[in-house]
């Protein structure tokens, strides 16, 4: 039955009932085969999943990191919900130091499987790159929980010390060595809050709190680093006393240091204790160091720059060994401008592909522009800092505060900018809209300076001092005077010592054509030494309606004319020589 006729006669042959019967039998066969495909495949990539991640365990061993980011990823290419592998993922990008950590961690934490060691973790991550606004929205809940560890309590503290809320910070500190007396990271946290207070019994506190982590008796549970860490800071001046000197000497005598991190810790806290040893420990720790070991090189170039060592530094970063990484690459730069580089120093931020990351290295080019003099380059390098600042709130605070200090137009436009990016939060609004305000005047938009006021009662805020200003703008702009007489008067009742509202009611009885009541509202007040310009100019303008132009003229003689508003020097054009070259540039503080 080889010929293609045979077969078919053969089949043909075969009754219909037969051929019916085997192929439902095939279709049979065929549709179990396609409902055990699913599952043996999903076994299969279960199976295939398990073995990546036990390979990425083992690199993590071995800290091989990169390997074990690729065989995370690749378990989760297999079952991208699987929560070991994204846990060990976000545990990973915390290891190398990587700000994805935060969004990590929150994908652990979006998942129902989520634990509280996650939530502490996440809190942990958000701290060290300096988000409390993302740790606040997970601090409540942790605050909350009755069983406070002391992990728990300490990453509490930082938040509240992030927020400069040092009472509350001192508080969960004072809690993390209460549930974990023998933790030498609670204990010098809580050593270093302490250390900065202004009173005796804070300082003795933390000097008793150092001792215990120096007097400790399990020497393998302090370790070396510790150990001479803590002696290091009770013989600082904040917290020493003289007689801690020969038990901080004997102490670090019998310190025995394990790596070159613990010798260049020792040698510091030596010559603290004794700086005319400075040159003798510092020659004796580089005939030590090894010139290609790069976490040792960063620790001894740090450490010399503490000591004032810049030419050392400079010599051991050069050859490019200052371009090796981001702890090198800043030591060069700080050991240039300390040795009076500063024009090598700001080149040396300016070469491609360098270790920092974005806003470091423009940060680093705005401090290096600004050393120099140089506004322009250090405008543009405030732009593109900005920019490096992504959403992030803290750093983009940091840019409105370095624009703002520069002053010039370029500079507070880029500080406008910035508030107006915080103010995108719901919850930073009002803040934003204050600072806009005062941006505005600054630049002498008086006009623009009244909206954002008017956007900040709108939202709510009803301070008295906002209803003041309001009045103030609406006089220098030329309003119809009651409304604002009435809210001075109001003012001026509650607080008759209160100088602004005076010079509010002044003003509005000068623009209603009633000088002799501008001067009566004047008196008994000292607005002639006010910290505010503008209202000096109420003043001047006071005195000249009432015949007085001689005190005017001497009035205004003390006045900064770009300080004022346009409408305030208007005030005043009568009684003042001609405004000198260069007033009518904004960058001046108000």
């Amino acid at each position: 039955m080889t010929q293609p006729d045979e077969f078919q006669r053969a089949f043909a042959a075969v009754s219909p009932l037969r051929r019916a019967v085997t192929w439902g039998l095939v279709l049979v066969c065929l549709a179990g085969a396609a409902w055990g495909a699913r599952p043996a495949w999903r076994t299969l990539k279960v199976w295939r999943a398990d073995g990546f991640m036990r390979e990425a365990i083992e690199f993590q061993k071995e800290e091989q990191m990169s390997l074990a980011f690729e065989r995370v990823r690749s378990a989760l290419q297999l079952d991208p919900d699987r929560m070991d592998a994204l846990r060990l993922s976000a545990r990973l990008q915390t290891l190398v130091g990587s700000e994805a950590s935060i969004q990590a961690w929150q994908r652990v934490l979006d998942s129902a499987e989520s634990t509280r060691e996650d939530r502490v973790a996440y809190l942990e991550a958000a701290l060290a790159f300096e988000r409390p606004d993302l740790a606040a929205a997970r601090v409540p809940e942790v605050v909350a929980q009755a069983d406070l560890t002391g992990r728990e309590s300490r990453l509490v503290a930082v938040y509240h010390l992030s927020r400069n809320e040092t009472v509350e910070a001192t508080r969960f500190a004072r809690l993390a060595v209460k549930h974990e007396p023998v933790n030498p990271t609670n204990v010098l946290f809580l050593a270093s809050l302490l250390s900065v207070e202004a009173s005796d019994s804070a300082r003795n506190e933390a000097r008793r709190l150092l001792w215990s982590v120096a007097d400790h008796p399990d020497t393998n549970a302090i370790g070396p680093t510790v150990r001479v860490e803590a002696l290091r800071r009770v013989g600082s001046e904040e917290v020493g006393q003289r007689d801690d000197r020969e038990r901080i000497v004997a102490r670090l005598e019998s310190v025995e240091p394990r790596s070159v991190r613990e010798d260049i810790l020792l040698a510091e806290t030596r010559i603290q204790l004794d700086p005319s040893c400075a040159d003798a420990v510092v020659a004796a720790l580089l005939a030590m160091l090894p010139r290609e070991d790069w976490e040792h090189l960063e620790l001894a170039c740090e450490a010399l720059l503490r000591r004032g060592r810049a030419a050392e530094v400079v010599q051991l970063t050069g050859a490019g060994r200052g371009m090796v990484n981001r702890r090198l690459f800043l030591a060069r730069h700080e050991a240039l401008r300390a040795a009076g580089e500063g024009e090598e120093s700001y080149r040396h931020l300016l070469q491609t592909d360098t270790p920092l990351p974005p806003f470091d290295l423009e940060l680093a080019r705005v401090r290096a522009a600004s050393d120099l003099g140089d506004a322009r380059r250090r405008d543009a390098h405030l732009k593109d800092l900005l920019r490096a600042a992504g959403e992030h709130p803290l750093r983009i605070r940091r840019v409105a505060a370095l624009a703002e200090a520069a002053g010039t137009r370029e500079a507070l436009a880029v500080a406008e900018d910035a508030w107006t990016r915080i103010g995108a939060r719901a919850a930073q609004r009002i803040e934003s809209l204050r600072h806009l305000q005062r941006l505005a005047d600054r630049r002498g938009d008086t006009w623009t300076a009244r909206e954002h006021a008017r956007r900040v009662r709108h939202l709510g805020a009803e301070d008295e001092e906002l209803k003041l200003e309001l009045a103030y703008y609406d006089l220098l702009l030329e309003e119809e005077p009651g409304p604002a007489l009435a809210e001075a008067e109001r003012q001026v009742a509650a607080d008759p010592k209160d100088p602004f509202p005076r010079a509010v009611a002044a003003l509005a009885y000068l623009r209603a054509g009633r000088p002799e009541a501008a001067r009566l509202a004047l008196d008994r007040v000292a607005l002639e030494s006010t910290s505010r310009p503008g209202l000096l100019a109420v003043v001047v303008a006071a005195y000249a309606a009432n015949g007085h132009e001689a005190r005017a003229r001497e009035l205004a003689s003390q006045l900064v004319l770009a300080r004022l508003r346009p409408e305030e020097r208007t005030l005043i054009t009568r009684w003042v020589v001609p405004a000198p070259a260069g007033a009518e540039l904004i960058g001046v503080a108000r």
